[in-house]
């Protein structure tokens, strides 16, 4: 009973701790609510979005590339066991006998424990010679009417609709009862047969001892079908496929047809629908198992039934993605996460801090440690128990608003909506996620709990003692890892661990954030490390001025660096982070941008293969040049629309000319393999992509130089170095259009770096004056059209209008679509959702820390703030006081943050462009600032400081002198 007690006790006081302290409380919960959220989002808006991916791709699988008789692709979780018996000879009934009670409905919904949707068997003979009832004629080939087969499927009559006649009846098992058919419509129409009408089905057939017998089986057509909805999941097969087969009633088949017939089993499908909305990546593995020995089970019944459509394949691919997906999101939330916990922490120190005085009391009064540290765990585990069943609506939130994200701090609603299920390893993930927050609560109580009142008096003039972290030099031993992480990447250009990875993309490359990440914390805590020092110098300083308030707060900030250690690293990292955040966003959309029309050259891209007036290739005029460059008669020559024509097309602004042939140039007798660009040089620069880094000068200047020289030719700076050029030399070009042959002598007018469409890999560049091409070969050969769009131009349109006017299209590609399809990518929009969230996050707990360090603060200093009170000091000069101290951090973790960020943004961003293609290296990246954004964060913090400035100005007044000096210490 004691021992009930005593728990009961402590049961007790930790709810009143809770109760007393309310604002705390809620703090705490809050940043528990945030950390078990962020955790559990991760899993959500993985297994989430991948589902939806790997239902369609179940949705969108390939069909066979012979025999597919499937009206569309199969639903999601569709399996189709098949047996051919042309490829494996045919089969009596009593050999699938018993597969087909295997096959039963309820068998796969029993061997993997998913609901069963839809059951359908199909069996069918071969197909023999159909005569009409009034024929004696077999072997007069004018008499019959069709080649077709015998079978039933089940369930159908639910599925179809009898236009004309019945469903048939069971036949007579004799030899010599007529079997009743159902026919389609389609077969009706085609033969102009009617209900009632008499047929005879020839089957000739060998029998196992080599005899061939034939049999004549009188039919009479019983009714005339169509299929309800041929869109219905039931029709595995396409309707068509069924409309030549003579449809009987199971029972006929069974019962009437198969004992009289040798190997009647000639095609057999048994299909099974399943809901798989339940399937989570963690069940995936087992699935595929089941689905194995399931298939295992079916061939030993009957052997070379084979499993033809089935998910086994996309749930091996969507265990794998998804795993792997939610361990990056996983290691690209760690900053975020860390700093969440970090303000878990402030919070457990603020609440250990405030209840020490108390804790000291009862220590000496007899309580033991044990007690005290249960009193600290009560409290803990309700806190946590309350912020895990918040949280997980708010993870599925976070889950939903990462799939809207299309960019950082950017949403849209368009994406469309996610279906989020809860599985038992999200709970798996909220558990750890709150047990790493018990004992992050519970850690800071360690120190305290062994205090008696003496030993804490002692202590609480000064805190002296430094933090963990500088005792173990962690803050030194953080540049180790962070250095080489570095090293690697300015000796690489990425990280080894994962240089193999499937796209080279930076978004599945988690070391290109940590590194930033870990350098940032590293400057961090050696900044923490200098800052008393700093703060005793500026002291010293101060002491020879008259500024009180000034003076009183640095040497505050002096004497006590470990009170305001966490609130500061919770802005200087999230100021970094931030920033740094921002830039790769911004810096990573423009990429994808420039990237995409470096490829596409412009808004939009054709090649206009023109009319050929005689053909190159074979003398005919309807070839298509564009596909080869053969040799052509020397007369070769195409009709083009005028390009104006193409300004008249629905949202086109501008358009513009580019021939790209084979080429190469003699240099000292040397030959040099390249690409020859005509360009309009009038109206390229309206026109095309084009950045200030692809050349020293602008592409205006560029095109002046070629508008002055008709003959004159840019070439790569790389090019013009290694063969020892320079702008005024003259080169020899020989341009091959079509194996039409061009002699140009040209002359060098400028120099570039890059040109949209130009990878260096491929060879050299040459870029000239198309007119002046075409008037040297005598003619115009195709090239492609480059068109300048408005924002909202909607490029099928544009090109049906091309084909209305006559233009010969052989392809088209537009940039914004394209774009709009990678911002979509699951990696990308997992990124920027989890960035954005966390720098929410983030922000949120950083502004509640300072608040709740300005609060503390004042309680912490009630005594000290009456006493300067009493002896003189006026409002306004202790508001000073408070405001210095606010103004000091606030000014150093935004400069620091401020720097931080720009630093490793400047460092780090670059070395994210990785990629074993040359579209992935070109064109470089260019790191990027939002400095609006930016400028918006620093604007959210300095209202910050404001707002805990107008509390603690607040507090001030409402103080009271006596209370603070006869009270005592009510901290």
């Amino acid at each position: 009973m004691r021992s009930l007690g005593s728990v009961f006790a402590i049961f007790t006081i930790g709810i009143k701790r809770l109760v007393h302290q309310p604002w705390l409380a809620a703090a705490t919960i809050f940043g528990l609510v945030i950390a078990i959220a962020l955790t559990i989002s991760v899993p959500l808006y993985a297994n989430a979005i991948y589902n939806r991916i790997f239902l369609g791709e179940l949705s969108g699988e390939k069909q066979a590339q012979s025999g597919d008789t499937r009206s569309s692709s199969h639903p999601p979780f569709s399996f189709l066991f098949r047996y051919f018996g042309s490829i494996n000879g045919n089969l009596e009934w009593e050999n699938i006998a018993s597969i087909t009670s295997y096959f039963s409905p309820g068998s796969l919904q029993s061997a993997l424990n998913l609901p069963e949707k839809i059951t359908v068997q199909y069996f069918a003979t071969d197909p023999y010679q159909l005569f009409p009832g009034s024929t004696t004629r077999f072997n007069d080939p004018t008499q019959m009417l069709a080649w077709t087969p015998l079978g039933f499927m089940t369930d159908l009559e639910q599925h179809i609709i009898i236009t004309d006649g019945k469903f048939p009846a069971p036949a007579q098992p004799v030899d010599t009862s007529t079997v009743e058919v159902l026919i389609s419509q389609a077969f009706a129409e085609k033969f102009g047969l009617q209900v009632g009408e008499n047929l005879i089905l020839l089957i000739q057939q060998t029998s196992s001892s080599g005899k061939k017998t034939t049999i004549s089986l009188p039919l009479q057509v019983s009714g005339v079908w169509i299929a309800k909805d041929t869109h219905d999941a039931y029709w595995f097969l396409n309707p068509e496929f069924v409309d030549n087969l003579l449809l009987v009633n199971d029972r006929t088949f069974i019962q009437r047809i198969s004992p009289f017939m040798t190997g009647e089993i000639y095609t057999a499908f048994w299909y099974f629908l399943m809901d798989g909305s339940s399937v989570n990546y963690q069940q995936a593995a087992s699935l595929v198992q089941k689905i194995r020995l399931f298939e295992v089970g079916a061939n030993s019944l009957v052997p070379n039934v084979s499993l033809w459509v089935s998910p086994v394949e996309a749930l091996t691919r969507y265990e794998q993605i998804t795993r792997v997906f939610t361990i990056l999101l996983f290691v690209f939330n760690i900053p975020v996460i860390g700093l969440i916990l970090a303000f878990v922490s402030l919070t457990a120190s603020l609440t250990i801090e405030r209840q020490r005085n108390e804790t000291a009391i009862l220590r000496s009064r007899g309580a033991f440690v044990s007690q005290l540290l249960g009193i600290v765990l009560i409290e803990s585990i309700l806190l946590t128990g309350i912020a895990w069943v918040i949280s997980h609506p708010i993870g599925a939130g976070i889950a939903w608003l990462v799939v809207q994200t299309t960019g950082f701090l950017q949403w849209s609603a368009t994406n469309g909506p996610i279906q989020v299920s809860f599985p038992p390893v999200i709970f798996y993930f909220g558990i750890g996620a709150a047990a790493t927050a018990i004992l992050l609560r519970t850690l800071p109580a360690l120190g305290a709990v062994s205090n008696t009142i003496v030993t804490y008096k002692q202590e609480r003039a000064r805190l002296l003692r430094p933090p963990l972290w500088q005792r173990t030099g962690l803050d030194l031993l953080l540049f180790l890892p962070a250095g080489y992480g570095t090293y690697l990447l300015m000796q690489q250009g990425r990280i080894a661990v994962f240089s193999e990875t499937a796209n080279n993309s930076p978004f599945e490359n988690p070391l290109f954030f940590l590194v930033p990440s870990l350098m940032v914390l590293a400057i961090t805590l050696l900044f923490l490390r200098l800052v008393p020092w700093f703060m005793r110098l500026t002291a010293w300083i101060l002491a020879h001025t008259r500024s009180v308030g000034l003076l009183m707060a640095v040497r505050n900030l002096a004497r006590m660096p470990g009170f305001y250690n966490v609130p500061l690293i919770l802005l200087v990292l999230t100021l970094s982070l931030s920033t740094f955040t921002a830039s790769l966003a911004k810096t990573l959309d423009d990429h994808l941008v420039d990237q995409v029309y470096y490829q596409v050259g412009a808004d939009m891209a054709f090649l206009d293969s023109g009319e050929a007036r005689s053909d190159p290739f074979s003398g005919s005029s309807s070839s298509n040049p564009a596909q080869s460059q053969g040799k052509a008669d020397d007369d070769a020559s195409y009709l083009f629309l005028p390009v104006s024509e193409y300004l008249t097309l629905p949202g086109v602004e501008a358009v513009t000319r580019i021939a790209t042939y084979n080429a190469e140039a003699r240099i000292s007798g040397v030959s040099k393999k390249g690409v020859f660009k005509g360009i309009d040089r009038y109206s390229l620069p309206e026109v095309t992509f084009w950045r200030r880094d692809f050349a020293h000068e602008s592409l205006g200047a560029l095109m002046n130089a070629l508008a002055a020289t008709p003959e004159g030719v840019l070439l790569s700076s790389d090019f013009m170095a290694q063969n020892s050029l320079r702008v005024g030399d003259s080169i020899l070009i020989a341009v091959n259009i079509y194996g039409h042959p061009a002699n140009l002598q040209s002359k060098v007018v400028g120099s570039f770096n890059l040109f949209p469409g130009w990878y260096p890999n491929k060879g050299s560049l040459f870029i000239g004056n198309l007119d002046y091409l075409f008037e040297e070969t005598g003619g115009l050969y195709p090239y492609d059209v480059l068109l300048k769009t408005v924002p909202e131009a909607n490029y099928p349109e544009i090109v049906n209008s091309l084909r209305k006017m006559g233009s010969q299209l052989t392809y088209w590609k537009a940039a914004k679509p394209y774009i709009q399809l990678e911002k979509q990518q699951p990696e990308r929009q997992g990124l920027f959702g989890m960035l954005t969230i966390g720098f929410i996050a983030a922000a949120g707990v950083t502004v509640l820390g300072f608040l709740l360090y300005a609060f503390f603060s004042f309680r912490r200093r009630f005594i000290e703030l009456g006493v300067l009170r009493a002896i003189g000091l006026s409002i306004p000069q202790m508001t000073s006081i408070l405001a210095w101290e606010l103004i000091i951090l606030v000014f150093l973790g935004g400069a620091l943050g401020a720097g931080a960020g720009i630093a490793i943004s400047r460092i780090y961003i670059p070395f994210l462009q990785i990629g074993a293609n040359p579209t992935d290296l070109i064109p470089p990246y260019v790191v990027k600032f939002p400095w609006e954004t930016i400028i918006q964060i620093y604007l959210l913090f300095s209202g910050l400081f404001l707002f805990a400035l107008g509390i603690l100005v607040a507090m001030l007044r409402r103080m009271k002198i006596f209370q603070a000096v006869k009270l005592g210490e009510t901290v």
